[in-house]
């Protein structure tokens, strides 16, 4: 048996050894010689350092020395440069004790690594350049963030001013609406391309909240009214009655695939229809499995599913891009007409969707319509209530009597600071500016405001360091820093509030954003533009499941005077905007409530509604004054 592992080990073509305790050659096996070019017998009797160059013998030795001092198997690799060729070797050796405890000798195997190291190496160096290359994209994305969200957010910010001057005639606050639609496509393309940036990068995470569904159902179809109504489109909302009003989800994601789901619906459809179709039905035992699991521990799974369609009678898909629809960059037949967007939509509300643990289908039929369906997995919340906003009105002013509040807005754009300056001042603000953090930091000292909106990408000194510089002081503690930034990355936002910002601002920011914030951090007390108000209402059900944007009990519009109604009603016949406007503004001083409501539905120029609403009151009054007479 000892001759066969012996010639076994002498033709095995890993390289064995055993060494003395002092580091002579006992035995080297074939493989092992001709490593050295040498003979077998020629080996046997050298020492290490008569066989291998200085600097790989003293590897060597070391190794021994190693295995001697703790009497414990080693392993490592050793250079070797054998015809000005460096190569590297894995070597694992063992002592070999007597019966007296002794070592006697050292035993190990050794074999060529270089090929594999020189693989790794490549691929290291490959790993490195792509490193090298994402931080590029990161900084190229974050710099293409800056330099088009910082025009935007002035050019959408003096539209936003125009639009609220009374004075701006009505054709040019269409023109203006065509400039905000049109930066908003802007921004959506911006955004596309960022979130894919950071899914790619697997830097998306959920955000489970609990919200109010019905309102962010109606926040989202609001979004395209005017575009359906541009194109002659009905826009329908249809709600299972069963449908629960709060829910827990990531609620920013659903409110972002619903949107891509609709501007493409819209988007493709020149006649007919797009409805968004909701539901809710409960989760299959064997289904609860493939959902994201409960995050209660101690609780029950009350889980349930919501479905969400989006059904078109559009142009249709056909049937060989479907199975390409939800790729990212991919561009189908029904596109080229259109020739819109960055084909990331469909491709970020599949992995949105993903992510929630649910999933996303669609159905089409060329010359028909298509549908597109999101199943989420959602904890319905039955107890809570949300508190209902107390108004969604746009700030006008400063209530009276309260101190004027200073405000800092730091900003290197000259464009931005003047579109700030043109909203706060006649608010009621005080307002200075700076261009940098170092003349925001100076101005700070010496005339202490109460809050500062602070860009956070400037030269001489950014805002993440002048923020730090100033909350590094005692006084700087109760000064309110509003950051102003033109990234949307979630932990950059961390950052921004850990640095001791008390919010953050994605530009392009609109002007109701801006003035709510600013009034909720000083605690200030604002006056409020009743007549362009939205109506905040609670929502109910009609018994097909359709539910009414607005409605406005008859009780409310039968003690409004019959003149004011009828001359609503002869405005909305004849399509004129000003005339609307002031029979609006007539009912606005008998009920303030209705003319909510009729300012809502005309603002997106549903005139029809108003008159059904209004023609049973004067039907009503004319057949009265006919009965009296």
């Amino acid at each position: 048996m000892k001759h066969v592992i012996a010639h076994w080990l002498s033709h095995h073509p890993i390289v064995s050894f055993r060494l003395s305790p002092e580091g002579y050659y006992t035995f080297i096996n074939t493989a092992g010689s001709q490593g050295f070019h040498r003979a077998t017998e020629d080996i046997v009797g050298l020492h290490l350092s008569d066989i291998l160059n200085n600097e790989t013998a003293t590897q060597a030795l070391a190794l021994l020395d190693t295995i001697k001092q703790t009497n414990q198997p080693v392993h490592s690799e050793l250079s070797v440069l054998d015809h000005d060729q460096l190569e590297i070797y894995s070597v694992v050796a063992a002592p070999v004790r007597g019966e007296d405890g002794q070592i006697q000798s050292v035993v190990g195997i050794s074999r060529d690594i270089t090929e594999r190291k020189e693989m790794e190496d490549t691929l290291r160096q490959a790993r490195d350049a792509a490193d090298v290359a994402n931080r590029a994209k990161s900084i190229f994305l974050a710099r293409m963030s800056h330099e088009l969200r910082t025009p935007l957010n002035a050019m959408l910010g003096f539209a936003q001013i125009m639009a609220r001057d009374p004075h701006t005639p009505i054709h040019q606050r269409e023109y203006l609406r065509i400039m905000n639609r049109s930066g908003e496509h802007l921004l959506t393309l911006i955004n596309d391309i960022l979130d894919m940036t950071r899914i790619e990068a697997g830097r998306i995470a959920m955000h489970e909240q609990t919200f109010d569904l019905y309102h962010l159902l109606d926040d989202v179809i609001d979004m395209f009214r005017l575009r359906a109504a541009d194109k002659g489109l009905a826009l329908r909302l249809v709600c299972d009655s069963v449908a629960p009003c709060l829910l827990e989800t990531d609620q920013g994601k659903l409110r972002q695939v619903l949107i891509n789901l609709l501007s493409n619906a819209l988007k493709f459809t020149m006649s007919g229809s797009v409805t968004l179709r909701v539901s809710m039905q409960p989760i299959a035992d064997g289904n609860r499995q493939s959902a994201n699991p409960p995050t209660d521990s101690d609780a029950s799974d009350t889980r349930q599913l919501l479905q969400c369609a989006v059904e078109d009678t559009g142009c249709g898909i056909a049937p060989h891009d479907l199975e390409h629809i939800f790729e990212p960059f991919t561009q189908t037949t029904r596109d080229r007409p259109v020739q819109e967007g960055t084909g990331l939509g469909l491709s970020i509300s599949q992995r949105f969707v993903q992510l929630m643990g649910g999933t996303l289908c669609v159905s089409s039929e060329v010359g028909v319509g298509s549908c597109f369906t999101v199943t989420l997995p959602v904890r319905p919340i039955p107890s809570a209530a949300l508190p209902i906003k107390a108004s969604l009105r746009p700030v006008v002013a400063l209530a009276a009597g309260q101190p004027q509040y200073r405000l800092l807005v730091v900003d290197d754009s000259a464009d931005n600071r003047a579109w700030l300056m043109a909203l706060l001042e006649p608010v009621g603000f005080a307002v200075r500016t700076a261009a940098n953090g170092k003349e925001g930091i100076a101005l700070w000292q010496t005339w202490q405001p109460h809050a500062i909106i602070m860009d956070m990408r400037m030269p001489v000194l950014d805002g993440l360091a002048a923020t730090q510089h100033i909350k590094a002081s005692p006084q700087g503690h109760a000064t309110i820093i509003i950051a102003l930034t033109a990234s949307s990355i979630e932990e950059e936002h961390t950052t921004l509030l850990e640095a001791g910002c008390a919010a953050v601002l994605s530009q392009p920011v609109t002007i109701d954003h801006m003035l709510e914030t600013l009034t909720s951090l000083l605690g200030v007390t604002a006056l409020h533009d009743d007549i362009d108000a939205l109506l905040v209402y609670q929502h109910g059900h009609r018994n097909d499941g359709y539910r009414d944007t607005v409605t406005i009990p008859s009780e409310q519009l039968r003690h409004l005077p019959y003149t004011v109604l009828m001359e609503l009603n002869t405005a909305t016949i004849m399509g004129d905007p000003a005339l609307i406007q002031t029979a609006i503004r007539q009912i606005q001083a008998y009920d303030i409530h209705v003319a909510q409501a009729l300012q809502r539905l005309a603002t997106v120029f549903d005139y029809s509604t108003i008159r059904e609403l209004i023609q049973p009151m004067l039907y009503a009054e004319e057949v009265g004054s006919s009965a009296s007479e």
